[in-house]
């Protein structure tokens, strides 16, 4: 991938096909449009995480173990197969 631009445009370049492509809002502006194309994937190139306790404790915003485990039924879409330790050592972000 390689990123080309000059006053007239800033593209994304996957080897040479455009795959994003930013114009002017008008001519001389230095606010750039976002004009894209949609592309076929390679899905051996996607990548899944799953969700864990440590990750969702941090991006939460440190809730406690009982929040966690309650979670799941008061959520929408919460991971229902999140796995909360019995024990588990303090955490930086809550000591």
């Amino acid at each position: 991938m390689r990123i080309l631009g000059d006053t007239q445009s800033i593209s994304l370049l996957n080897k040479s096909t455009p795959i994003i492509i930013c114009k002017p809002l008008y001519n001389g502006s230095t606010i750039f449009i976002l004009e894209a194309n949609l592309v076929q994937l390679d899905k051996s190139a996607l990548v899944i995480y799953k969700v864990d306790y440590e990750l969702m404790h941090k991006c939460l915003g440190y809730p406690s173990k009982d929040v966690l485990t309650n979670a799941p039924k008061h959520i929408k879409g919460f991971p229902k197969d999140l796995e909360v330790p019995s024990e588990s050592p303090v955490c930086s972000g809550c000591a």
